[in-house]
């Protein structure tokens, strides 16, 4: 699903992504019907170095066996990060994750989100976590928090795995790229935590993508 071009926390703003219609600040809002694919219509490939462990190269690709329908208004494609290896200040986190109640979330929700420098995220990981079970950051992970400064992050269980995207001038359009993946943090309250959340750089590892993805439709920029 395609995130609208404005910005909002998390929570404040829902995309029901069942066919059914909702009640979206006094507008009746219509979504079409979601695509499902069940057992034996894909086929997962997890990165060969992945360490479930420590979270590092938290990575798959899935492939699946007949393409998307792109022409629902609520599917299309992103852009991979090709020739931008610098992260943006500001990402646009979204998922089904588990909610500041715990429950699971039945619409599409999303928060803006904002880098936070490798040193600081280290810092903080410290302070709520023994050092015994700190996951160690790779070069190819980075951390990011809320905007809000009173929530530290807004993604939680269920997000992993999630893309991390912003929006960006495409000539005399805008085109949304994904820069990261949702991997993990800190087991604390959902909405309240006090770590950020690490997540996977897309950037670092297009070469793997390109080379596992059977070259169908991809090609640098």
């Amino acid at each position: 699903n395609s995130p609208s071009s404005h910005s909002i926390r998390l929570g404040e703003y829902n995309l029901d992504t069942n066919p059914d219609s909702q009640d979206i600040n006094g507008i009746t809002v219509t979504t079409n019907p979601v695509q499902e694919y069940f057992e034996g219509e894909f086929t997962v490939k997890v990165h060969d170095d992945y360490d479930n462990s420590h979270g590092s190269n938290d990575i798959a690709l899935i492939k699946l066996h007949h393409p998307a329908r792109v022409s629902q208004a609520n599917i299309g494609k992103i852009r991979l990060p090709f020739n931008k290896p610098t992260l943006p200040l500001t990402l646009l986190a979204i998922g089904f994750g588990r909610t500041e109640n715990f429950t699971v979330a039945r619409i599409l929700r999303k928060g803006s989100m904002k880098v936070v420098q490798r040193d600081e995220c280290l810092l903080q990981y410290q302070k709520v976590v023994e050092d015994e079970a700190m996951r160690p950051l790779t070069e190819k992970q980075f951390c990011l928090k809320e905007m809000n400064e009173q929530i530290v992050t807004v993604t939680c269980e269920g997000d992993s795995g999630s893309p991390i995207q912003t929006v960006v001038r495409d000539g005399s359009h805008f085109t949304w790229i994904q820069f990261g993946i949702t991997s993990f943090g800190s087991d604390t309250i959902c909405g309240y935590k006090t770590t950020p959340t690490v997540a996977v750089n897309v950037y670092s590892y297009l070469n793997w993508i390109l080379d596992n993805a059977d070259g169908v439709g991809l090609e640098r920029e």
